[in-house]
């Protein structure tokens, strides 16, 4: 396939082509106005093309270069002393011969998606995007570069934008060159998304660590975590055989006396947590610790005492995220509000600094920080202590503050978090809500389900994709057990990481067994979903094991039972495979040469199927592979 083409008419509107997808009549846009020039100069080949509009006030001009198979988009500012809020590299260009579009989140929970062109609602993908035509083939539109600017690509009905946040900083000497857009065409979808996702992640300086298989506090104690019941915890893996398979420990939320008092022991934690991670390390596991380095409490001694280190909005008053003035609080802390820290003050950010250093000292080994959105405020809306940078920077600011301070030796997740102002900063990145232990209700898995869907392409690339907790616990749980089976299933064949809440010992021996055959840590490359964006409903996702094998799984998430129809063409490049039913306890019945792979799923239910090119007489005992 040849790369994309691409016209400019008189007036400057810009068209690109590739195969059966266009993208027509687009112009640059400044604060969602596409722009009125006072004249325009234009010089244009095959291979290059350069636009300079002049405007009422500075200029704007866009490059074009064919670099290879690829086109790349340069937009340059000049002229002007202080950038618009937002500015559009193409605005509202016209979209045909694309059926389906991959749009991913901006970053957890955010409604990652494939959808229909022409898109009935406007949608929004970060950082990157591709369409699908009916052929087959693909066009991939992406930025590499994040580490100033938020940018995000709009889907409204058969119009394409794609645009910076600039956030109305200041320029230095009235100029700005924005990071590159990069525009190639593929024959295949999927493999458009990993060479879009590859790229951003090697651009971002991505270092893959190990992958995690972390016990965390929460989903089961929650808030009421205590030192004793850490300790049975403990006690109670160290009697496993195995020690669960566990191989880190990390306490959550409930152990400080106010959020943004960190290192402040309350009642549930009178030794502190330097004595818990000792006690952690001794049982031969590595400590970790949760933090949301942005919150502070409104009755924290950092509040009552550094009033000028939170953040306020332009209006000068304080920027709440949360309130709690009725009879529920937050964690059952005391506070009624919960305000934003301003690390652009140099003594907050000294301080957040020497926390993470204490929690490194005490013996923290990995990290997890929550509700990093609280540090990701448009530049726009409110007020620092020192300004003239974008959201995108005071975030990475901290996020390479956290990163130096741990080391590469030790694990960073990230939570509530935009991905893009993490990349290559963070290990591990929560990508889906809070799961609670019911399939449908308050916490309940349908978010997980669509974020791991679609936004596998970036797991391994980015960072270790977490889908949350595996709740394989067979008490205190409203899900049935063919549910548990199937979400533990999809979460390990999704993710990178793997974390439970659940008192393991205490488990039924199947439930063990359950989340020791979940160890993917060794597998051998990101999962894959075939047949993905072409309209099929059924969540089936591939994983590469390694020696001409592969685990299958299907999940089906409706409420009534599907039945599947799979030919291994779609699967594997090859017309057949030996196909062995697989579970936890190994084979469950013979294997069988096919060249399409039938069956039944019951709702909420799942079948697992080990491919290979030969019939095995041992199958794998993990998700790992051999």
């Amino acid at each position: 396939m040849t790369g994309p083409s691409f016209s400019i008419t008189a007036a400057g509107a810009l068209s690109i082509t590739s195969g059966r997808i266009t993208l027509a009549d687009s112009l640059p846009a400044i604060d969602d106005q596409r722009i009125s020039p006072v004249s325009l100069e234009r010089t244009v080949t095959d291979d290059h093309a350069r636009l300079r509009w002049t405007l009422a006030q500075g200029s704007i001009e866009l490059v074009i270069r064919r670099q290879a198979d690829r086109l790349v988009l340069t937009l340059s500012l000049a002229g002007m002393t202080r950038a618009p809020r937002r500015i559009a590299l193409l605005h509202g260009a016209q979209v045909s011969g694309g059926t389906r579009a991959w749009c991913m989140a901006q970053g957890m929970a955010g409604g990652a998606s494939c959808i229909d062109l022409p898109s009935a609602t406007e949608v929004r993908s970060s950082s990157c995007t591709a369409l699908r035509a009916e052929d087959g083939t693909a066009l991939g539109i992406w930025c590499e570069e994040h580490t100033r600017f938020t940018y995000s690509n709009f889907w409204e009905g058969a119009a394409f934008s794609c645009l910076f946040e600039l956030e109305g900083i200041p320029l230095v000497q009235g100029r700005l060159d924005l990071p590159p857009i990069v525009i190639a065409g593929h024959q295949a979808f999927w493999p458009l998304l990993t060479t879009m996702t590859e790229a951003i992640g090697k651009r971002g300086g991505v270092v893959e660590r190990p992958r995690q298989r972390t016990w965390c506090s929460w989903y089961y104690y929650y808030h009421h975590f205590t030192r004793a019941d850490l300790d049975a915890t403990l006690a109670g893996l160290i009697s496993m055989p195995d020690r669960g398979g566990v191989t880190t420990v990390q306490i959550d939320a409930g152990n400080c006396t106010s959020l943004g008092d960190w290192l402040e022991p309350n009642h549930l934690w009178p030794e502190g947590l330097e004595s818990a991670f000792r006690a952690i390390a001794k049982a031969g596991f590595a400590p970790g610790i949760w933090i949301g380095p942005f919150m502070v409490g409104s009755r924290s001694r950092l509040a009552s005492q550094h009033p000028e280190w939170l953040l306020r909005t332009r209006e000068g008053e304080l920027v709440v995220h949360i309130r709690n003035y009725g009879e529920h609080r937050l964690w059952h802390y005391p506070d009624e509000e919960y305000y934003a820290l301003d690390t652009s003050h140099p003594q907050a950010f000294a301080y957040l600094r020497e926390v993470i250093r204490t929690l490194v000292r005490w013996g923290a080994q990995y990290v997890k920080t929550d509700f990093l959105y609280w540090g990701f405020h448009d530049s726009h809306t409110v007020t620092r202590a020192t300004p003239g940078k974008t959201s995108v920077e005071y975030l990475r600011d901290v996020m390479t503050m956290i990163r130096d301070e741990l080391g590469p030796e030790r694990y960073l997740l990230g939570c509530i978090a935009p991905y893009m102002p993490c990349l290559g900063l963070v290990d591990g990145m929560r990508i889906a809500g809070d799961i609670g232990p019911q399939w449908s209700g308050g916490f309940d898995p349908q978010n997980m389900l669509n974020e791991s869907l679609h936004a596998q392409p970036v797991d391994g690339h980015w960072f270790h994709s977490d889908p949350d907790a595996l709740l394989v616990r067979d008490f205190h749980t409203g899900f049935k057990p063919h549910e548990v089976e199937a979400l533990a299933l999809w979460q390990a064949m999704s993710g990178g990481n793997l974390c439970t809440s659940d008192p393991l010992h205490r488990c039924a021996a199947d439930r063990q067994q359950l989340w020791r055959f979940c160890d993917s840590t060794g597998a051998k490359a990101p999962a894959v979903i075939p047949r993905y964006g072409m309209g099929h409903a059924e969540r089936v996702i591939l994983r590469d094991l390694g020696s001409n094998c592969w685990a299958l799984l299907a999940l089906n998430a409706s409420e009534s039972p599907v039945r599947l129809q799979l030919p291994v063409r779609d699967l594997l490049d090859r017309p057949t495979a030996v196909v062995h039913p697989w579970g936890p306890g190994g084979a469950t019945g013979d294997a069988e040469s096919l060249s399409v792979i039938e069956c039944e799923l019951p709702a909420h239910g799942s079948r697992l199927w080990l491919l290979a090119d030969r019939r095995l007489e041992t199958l794998p005992r993990t998700l790992s592979g051999f």
